[in-house]
């Protein structure tokens, strides 16, 4: 963070958009680096369970009609979909 004398033109917030950030704090202008996200490596049981939803929406989108069409049934009324219904029962291995 470094503090300003004061709030550049437009010009140059516009030009720096991107990689300069430019804020006040408590009424006093700053400028920092544009913020960055870091995103830390999965481990390895989010990662299966990625992969597991992944493969999940998958076999939806290849499922026959009829069966899609029953899940969206038995989900009617519930606040939730069929596909929502499958992806829970395809992860706990009780889907068809």
């Amino acid at each position: 963070m470094a503090k300003l004398p004061g709030m550049p033109a437009q010009e140059v917030i516009s030009a720096f958009k991107g990689a300069v950030d430019f804020y006040l704090w408590n009424g006093i202008p700053c400028a920092r680096t544009w913020p960055r996200w870091k995103f830390l490596p999965r481990s390895p049981a989010v990662q299966v369970y990625v992969d597991l939803l992944r493969e999940a929406m998958a076999v939806w989108a290849v499922l026959p009609l009829d069966i899609r069409d029953a899940y969206n049934e038995q989900a009617r009324g519930s606040g939730l979909m069929g596909r929502d219904l499958w992806v829970r029962a395809y992860i706990k291995g009780l889907a068809y």
